[in-house]
């Protein structure tokens, strides 16, 4: 039997987010990653909690995709961190 999901879709660069809410899969599973609770990230943005089991369960289906967002965030933030004034960015550790 299969399972059918409901809570998520494809947005138009390829992730996956909450439908109709705008937060994608890989936030939650940060915010799960933080220690937040299954409950508190429903309650903090407004989402059903089956929608937090739904992501969270296929961020852990495709991890090969979660680390693939992880480095390209990671790239935007570098390359936006790179050009901070060095007095601002003094103490930052730039990946």
């Amino acid at each position: 039997m299969a399972i059918a999901f409901k809570h998520r879709v494809k947005m138009p660069n390829g992730g996956m987010e909450i439908a109709g809410r705008g937060v994608r899969v890989y936030t939650v599973l940060g915010l799960r990653e933080s220690c937040d609770t299954p409950e508190e990230i429903a309650g903090a943005y407004q989402l059903p909690l089956g929608a937090v089991y739904e992501a969270l369960a296929y961020a852990a289906d495709h991890p090969e995709e979660m680390e693939a967002i992880q480095r390209a965030d990671d790239a935007v933030r570098r390359a936006i961190l790179l050009n901070v004034p060095e007095e601002i960015r003094r103490g930052i550790d730039i990946p």
